[in-house]
């Protein structure tokens, strides 16, 4: 399966990990049952999830956002996926 993955055109350029690399790895782990190891791909997965299941459930009626958690939850999201690409680069930059 992971030999559908698509190549990152960012990493091919800049020799950089994207803020989104490792996400279809992180997916396809998910897929396979291995939490852990999603984690440890892409961390923010866990907030994607989160941030999609609550939409769901306010599409679907069965939970009702307020309108600050909806003109907040993406922005918020947004906001921690580039401090985990911060922190990645980081850590690429000490090693």
């Amino acid at each position: 399966m992971s030999g559908f993955l698509l190549p990152c055109l960012f990493k091919k350029i800049t020799n950089l990990d994207c803020p989104g690399c490792g996400f279809q790895r992180s997916v396809l782990s998910l897929f396979e049952g291995d939490f852990l190891e999603s984690w440890q791909l892409y961390p923010p997965m866990s907030l994607i999830i989160i941030t999609s299941l609550i939409y769901l459930l306010d599409i679907t009626g069965l939970l009702q956002m307020n309108n600050f958690l909806k003109r907040w939850i993406l922005p918020f999201n947004l906001f921690l996926i580039g401090i985990n690409y911060m922190i990645k680069i980081l850590l690429m930059i000490m090693n």
